[in-house]
């Protein structure tokens, strides 16, 4: 269970620090190879190019866990607290039907990547690898969307909008 509640807190934290450490380390590579050594490296920038791609879909997720989306604040601060709890809501049905709609074509995209066998130019990796990440990115999503819509939810049942009007 630690285990488990672990990855909860952390998942996503981890992989994008993972990513972009390999992003700084294969292109300050390519810039010590090619601009030092006059030899440039053919797999650093695709390397770096690919841990970027990655890094956008896992972070739709942590943005979503930790509640730092882009939006429209203002007219939604003039609310109560329960009625930014009920507006969330809507916004996490919304975005939750987007990423049910979007699922299986990102699923689709990379099950035609994985059936053409197809590799990397530099790295010889599965290319499928690279298209697996939006599939993996809007899971990760639509599970931080029901979370929060579950702890929404439980707030607006405890009354916690009640609390909070009155200041």
């Amino acid at each position: 269970m630690k285990v488990l509640r672990w990855l909860d807190d952390n998942l996503e934290k981890c992989l994008l620090l993972v990513f972009l450490i390999v992003m700084v380390i294969a292109l300050t590579l390519q810039i010590i190879f090619r601009f030092v050594l006059n030899t440039p490296l053919s797999w650093s920038e695709e390397l770096a190019r690919y841990m970027f791609v990655w890094s956008g879909f896992i972070s739709i997720s942590y943005c979503l866990k930790t509640n730092i989306a882009i939006r429209i604040d203002q007219v939604v601060n003039f609310l109560p607290k329960k009625g930014q709890l009920i507006m969330n809501l809507v916004v996490y049905i919304l975005l939750l039907a987007y990423f049910i709609h979007m699922t299986p074509y990102a699923y689709e995209f990379f099950e035609r990547a994985a059936s053409a066998n197809q590799t990397m130019p530099a790295l010889q990796a599965p290319i499928a690898l690279v298209y697996v990440s939006p599939f993996l990115g809007f899971i990760l999503a639509m599970i931080r969307l029901v979370q929060n819509f579950v702890k929404d939810v439980l707030a607006l049942v405890k009354g916690t909008g009640k609390e909070e009007e009155g200041k």
